[in-house]
Formats: structure tokens, sequence, C-alpha cells
């Protein structure tokens, strides 16, 4: 982002995330990187603000939704900026009807 420790807004974050700002137009950022970024700043967190069964938990996240990605669309990974709203409602059907977990996993994958 800004390596001046300036201040940095919403949109900006947003921005990068969707890959609309002048660095990420030459690489939108994925799926997989967006889940390594995560893991990566929380990897730090273990023991200090989350437990070990939670960065578990997450790194199982980030597997699953790449297994999803090659069962629903048959891709390995996919750009932020082309999922929409229809992508978060099949992956809860193929979390609950193909990896079977229960209503009260599913709920607890949603806070994460």
């Amino acid at each position: 982002m800004k390596a001046n420790q300036e201040d940095i807004t919403v949109d900006e974050i947003r921005n990068r995330l969707m890959g609309k700002d002048e660095a990420s137009k030459k690489h939108a950022i994925t799926i997989s990187e967006l889940c390594e970024l995560h893991n990566h700043q929380y990897e730090g967190l273990v023991g200090i603000e989350i437990g070990k069964i939670t960065f578990n938990r997450y790194k199982l996240y980030k597997g699953r939704i790449l297994d999803f990605l090659v069962y629903k669309y048959q891709v390995s990974d996919i750009q932020i900026d082309l999922i929409k709203y229809s992508f978060a409602m099949e992956y809860e059907i193929y979390l609950k009807s193909i990896v079977k977990l229960h209503q009260n996993h599913w709920s607890s994958l949603c806070n994460i």
C-alpha cells in the first residue's frame, strides 16, 4: 500500500481488493492471494489474539474455498473482482450439501 506511513482510507483498501487502484490494474488480487494475506497476518496473532485451533480453521477455510472453485467452476483460483453475490450462496450450498457441514459449524464460518 503506502510505504511512508500515510493514512490509508477505506476506499483505497476497497479499490486495492477490487483491483481498481494503479498497482492492482497490473495484477488483480485472487481469492487464494487474499486468503494467504489473511492467514499470514493472523499467523502472528496465534497465542495473542487467536488460538491455534482458530488459525487452523482459517487454513482449512482457504482449502475448502479453493476446492469449491474446482468443484463448481473447474478453476484453481479466481480474481476477487469477478466474484458475485451468487458465489456466496453457491458456496453455502456446497458446504452444506457436499462437505456436509452442520448448520452450527456453517454459522461459525460466517463469523470468521
